[in-house]
């Protein structure tokens, strides 16, 4: 079953999981200052909060299965995570898909954890903005690594464990490689970056 995912353990009010997430996200409130906190769409149909495990086989969306396969194995090369093993996410602050994805959480990625994002709003979009194609993946490796209908290299859009307020401030498409993390409707609950904890909006 789909929710069986989705593990709460327990969790019963926003105080306790406020301790958790000082408790067992202490490396991702450092690198992101307390203030650059990420969100992800998720389905509507599972608890307000709670806890989740990153699944380590993620299918597609929006993208060829062979070309999704090629790009996991390029990824892995280059020293960038997985995208078919990690949480994916971004900042939603402004104008984005977000719809696409469903309801919004807050995340908070668990223990000590890789990230890279991708230099665009989201992987199988165009961006005007940056010059990233919606077709980039697919003819990249169809043409051995030749694109020209891309700005720049190919490999210079993707940016790992550096640069995240950048990412943050751009809404650029970020993958997490932590095995669990913490969420939180975005929708009932706002992050307050003084405090560093959620509250009830």
């Amino acid at each position: 079953m789909r929710l069986q995912q989705y593990l709460n353990e327990n969790i019963t009010t926003i105080e306790e999981l406020n301790e958790l997430i000082h408790k067992n996200c202490k490396y991702y409130l450092n690198i992101t200052e307390g203030k650059y906190i990420f969100k992800r769409g998720m389905s509507s149909d599972i608890d307000t909060f709670g806890k989740k495990k990153v699944r380590q086989d993620r299918r597609p969306r929006g993208m060829d299965k062979d070309d999704f396969g090629k790009l996991n194995i390029w990824l892995d090369k280059n020293n960038h995570v997985r995208r078919d093993k990690a949480v994916i996410a971004s900042s939603f602050h402004k104008k984005t898909h977000s719809s696409s994805f469903g309801v919004l959480y807050w995340i908070f990625p668990i223990d000590k954890f890789n990230y890279t994002w991708l230099m665009a709003n989201d992987m199988n979009y165009s961006d005007d903005s940056t010059g990233w194609s919606q077709f980039a993946v697919e003819k990249y490796f169809e043409r051995d690594g030749y694109v020209n209908d891309i700005k720049g290299d190919f490999k210079n859009y993707f940016v790992t464990n550096s640069s995240l307020k950048m990412a943050w401030q751009f809404q650029y498409e970020i993958w997490f490689s932590c095995r669990e993390y913490y969420y939180v409707s975005a929708t009932n609950y706002e992050w307050n970056r003084h405090t560093q904890t959620m509250r009830i909006k």
